[in-house]
C-alpha cells in the first residue's frame, strides 16, 4: 500500500496524519486538509492554512498570515506575523500575567478590531484610545473610594458625548466633563474648600455659565406655601440666615373649606339644603389639621370673610321673613339693602378667594428688616457703626453734618442692599436704611410712637420727641418714629425704629397754616368787600363746601345699590336680579349656598326664613370653633 510518495519537485504527499515528536520547520507554506496537531513547536516561514483544528503544545510562529478554519489551542507563545484568521475559538493556555502592553498571554503589536462583545476577567490597560460602539460592563463589584481604586479606574480624562446616569456616589478630585445632559437621582453635594474675594468667579463651589438663563428650581409642591422653600442660605454652624420661599397659603383648597364650613351643617336631613340646593351632594372633607390651615394670615383672613358672608345671610333672611313679600308701598326696602349686603360680602369672599387663587408668588425672608443703599462717605476716615445718625447732603454722609437736607440710620443686617460699589471701593461707602425697621442709637427716654431726631450734636446719636412736643423745623429733621421703648437710664440705648414711612407727619401743620389762611382771608374780605377768598377745605372753615376734611368714597353697598338696583321694581325677586346676574359674573353665583335663591324667590316665606337662620347659625357656630383651635383671636 503506497503510504508517501516523493515527487520530483521535491513535494511530499501523505494519504494519512503526519505525527511529528520534534520540531516541524517549514520553509514555505503548510497547508493542512484538516487537524493540525505539533507535540512541540509549530515554525512557518509563510502562510499557514489549516483546514480544520490547529493544536500545538509549544509555541507558533507564523511568518505570514494565519488561517484556521477551526478552533486554534496554542499552549505557548504564538507570534503571527500577518494576519490571524480562524473560523472558531482561539485559546490561549498561555496563563502569563499582563502588567504591560509589551506582555502576557498575548501581545499584539497592532490594533485589535472586535466585532461584538469584550469580557475581560481581569483588570484591562489601555495605553491608548479605547471606542466601544456597544455597552461596557464591568461585573467587578469593587467599591470606590478614591480615584484610585474600584472597579473602574482611568488615569486620562473621560469624555462623555451623551446622557451619564450613576445610581451611587460620584467623587471627582479633578475636573468632570460632560458633553450631554447629566441627571443625578441623589442628593448632590458640592464640597470644596475655596478662597478668594466675593468678587472673583474663580471663588464660589459652584458656578453656572452658558445660556440664556441661569438656574431653575422646581419642587414637588404643586402650590409651593412658607413650609416649601426654593433656597436656603446657612451659616457655618448650620443655622439658617435667610431663604426664598413659596407665598401662598393652601389657595387650592380654600373654596372645598368654605363649602365645608357652609354645607357641613345638619347633613343628616337633605332638606335642610333647601329647594336650590342639591340633596345629592356631598360635602368635601374638612382639612386634617385645621390649625394647620387657618393659623396662616390667609386662611385666618378666609374665617372671617367667611364669618361675615353668613352673619350677612342671617340678617337678610330675619329682614326677608318681616318682608310683606311685594314692594308695592316700600315695605321691602329693608329686606332689599339686607340682600345688597348679602351680595356685597359673598363678592368679597370669592373675589378673596379668586385673588390668592391667581397671585401666586415666592418671598425672600431674612433676619433683616430694611432695606437699604450704600452711601459715599464726606470723610474716608470717619468711622460709623450701626444704628448711628448721619447726615445726607447730595448723597454724601457724615455724623457731623449739622444742616443736612435728610438724616438716615447706618444699617445693621439689610434684607436688600443696593447701589453696590466696585470692588476695592467699600471702605469709601456704608450702608444706609432706606426704608423699614432699623436699630438707633437713642439718648434718654423713648415712648413708643416718638419721632426720633438727631442730637444736634455730631455724634451719630438721636433723641426722641412726643408728637405734641414737635417744633416746626423739627419735621424736616425726623429720622424715624420710634416702634420701642426705653426708661432712658442707660447713657444710650438703642430703638427699634421705622423709616422711610412717615411721610404725613407735617399734614397736621399744613392743615394749622390752612386754617391760619382761611381765617385772614376772612379778615380781608371784611375789610374789602370786592377780595375774593380761597377757603381751603379744613375743619375750622366754616364756609366749606365739603362737609369732611377729607376726600371719601361711597360705600360697597352704596356703589352696587346706584349701579344695579332698579329704579322701579315691585318685589324683591326684581330688584335683586341684576345684582345677583354681576355677582355670578364676578365668579360668585348665589344660588350654589343652601337657601338664598329661595329666600329671595320667597321673601315672606316664615318658615324658609327660620330654617336660613338655624342653619348659618350653625355655620357660625363652626367657624367660631375653626378659629378657636386655629389658635388665634
Amino acid at each position: 500500500l503506497e503510504r508517501m510518495r516523493v515527487l520530483a519537485d521535491g513535494n511530499i504527499n501523505m494519504n494519512n496524519s503526519l505525527n511529528v515528536g520534534v520540531d516541524v520547520n517549514a520553509g514555505q507554506d503548510v497547508n493542512a486538509g484538516r487537524d493540525g496537531n505539533f507535540g512541540r513547536n509549530l515554525d512557518v516561514a509563510n502562510n499557514a492554512r489549516i483546514g480544520n483544528d490547529l493544536d500545538v503544545d509549544g509555541n507558533s510562529n507564523v511568518d505570514g498570515n494565519a488561517n484556521v478554519n477551526g478552533n486554534s489551542n496554542v499552549n505557548g507563545n504564538s507570534n503571527v506575523v500577518g494576519n490571524l484568521t480562524t473560523a472558531g475559538l482561539v485559546r490561549f493556555n498561555n496563563t502569563t500575567q499582563s502588567t504591560t502592553k509589551d506582555n502576557g498571554a498575548v501581545v499584539l503589536e497592532g490594533g485589535l478590531g472586535v466585532e461584538k462583545n469584550v469580557n475581560v476577567g481581569g483588570d484591562m490597560g489601555l495605553a491608548g484610545g479605547l471606542n466601544l460602539d456597544g455597552i461596557l460592563r464591568v461585573n467587578n463589584t469593587t467599591q470606590s473610594t478614591n480615584k484610585d481604586n474600584g472597579a473602574l479606574i482611568v488615569e486620562g480624562g473621560v469624555g462623555i458625548e451623551k446622557n451619564t446616569n450613576i445610581g451611587g456616589d460620584l467623587q471627582s478630585t479633578g475636573k468632570l466633563t460632560v458633553g450631554g445632559t447629566s441627571q443625578l437621582n441623589g442628593q448632590v453635594t458640592i464640597q470644596a474648600n475655596l478662597g478668594g474675594s466675593q468678587d472673583d468667579y474663580n471663588s464660589y463651589p459652584l458656578r453656572v455659565q452658558g445660556g440664556s438663563h441661569g438656574v431653575a428650581i422646581r419642587v414637588n409642591a404643586t402650590t409651593p406655601d412658607r413650609n416649601i422653600n426654593f433656597l436656603t442660605m446657612f451659616d457655618g454652624a448650620g443655622t439658617p440666615m435667610g431663604r426664598i420661599e413659596g407665598f401662598q397659603s393652601l389657595t387650592l383648597v380654600s373654596r372645598s373649606i368654605v363649602n365645608d364650613i357652609i354645607y357641613g351643617v345638619n347633613q343628616d336631613s337633605a332638606a335642610v339644603y333647601g329647594s336650590s340646593s342639591d340633596p345629592n351632594q356631598q360635602a368635601p372633607n374638612p382639612p386634617t389639621s385645621a390649625a394647620q390651615f387657618f393659623n396662616s394670615n390667609y386662611g385666618f383672613g378666609l374665617l372671617n370673610a367667611t364669618f361675615d358672608f353668613a352673619y350677612s345671610i342671617i340678617v337678610f333672611a330675619v329682614n326677608a321673613a318681616a318682608a310683606a313679600g311685594l314692594c308695592i308701598v316700600g315695605d321691602c326696602d329693608d329686606a332689599i339693602w339686607a340682600a345688597i349686603g348679602m351680595v356685597v360680602q359673598g363678592i368679597k369672599l370669592g373675589g378673596y378667594i379668586a385673588y390668592n387663587e391667581i397671585n401666586l408668588g415666592v418671598a425672600f425672608e431674612s433676619g433683616g428688616a430694611d432695606y437699604a443703599e450704600w452711601l459715599k462717605k464726606a470723610d474716608t476716615g470717619e468711622a460709623f457703626t450701626f444704628g448711628d445718625v448721619v447726615g445726607v447732603k447730595g448723597g454724601i454722609i457724615s455724623k457731623h453734618f449739622a444742616d443736612a437736607e435728610k438724616y438716615m440710620i447706618i444699617s445693621q443686617s439689610p434684607t436688600v442692599i443696593g447701589a453696590m460699589p466696585a470692588d476695592g471701593y467699600e471702605g469709601l461707602y456704608e450702608k444706609v436704611a432706606f426704608m423699614g425697621q432699623v436699630q438707633v442709637k437713642v439718648i434718654g427716654k423713648v415712648n413708643n410712637g416718638d419721632y426720633l431726631l438727631p442730637s444736634g450734636n455730631g455724634d451719630g446719636m438721636a433723641i426722641a420727641v412726643a408728637p405734641d412736643k414737635m417744633k416746626a423745623r423739627d419735621y424736616s429733621r425726623i429720622i424715624g418714629i420710634a416702634w420701642g421703648e426705653t426708661d432712658g437710664k442707660k447713657l444710650f440705648d438703642y430703638v427699634n425704629t421705622a423709616v422711610g414711612i412717615n411721610a404725613n407727619d407735617m399734614a397736621q401743620q399744613v392743615e394749622n397754616l390752612q386754617v391760619v389762611v382761611n381765617r385772614m382771608q376772612l379778615a380781608l374780605q371784611q375789610l374789602n368787600p370786592a377780595y375774593e377768598p380761597h377757603f381751603f377745605d379744613v375743619d375750622d372753615n366754616a364756609l366749606a363746601q365739603s362737609a369732611s376734611s377729607y376726600t371719601t368714597s361711597p360705600t360697597l353697598n352704596q356703589m352696587l345699590a346706584s349701579g344695579y338696583l332698579p329704579a322701579a321694581y315691585s318685589s324683591v325677586q326684581e330688584a335683586m336680579a341684576p345684582a345677583i346676574q354681576y355677582a355670578k359674573e364676578q365668579q360668585f353665583d348665589l344660588a350654589q349656598y343652601p337657601y338664598l335663591m329661595d329666600l329671595i324667590n320667597n321673601p315672606g316665606d316664615k318658615a324658609l326664613a327660620d330654617k336660613a337662620i338655624a342653619h348659618y347659625t350653625g355655620v357660625l357656630h363652626r367657624i367660631e370653633g375653626y378659629m378657636a383651635s386655629s389658635g388665634r383671636k
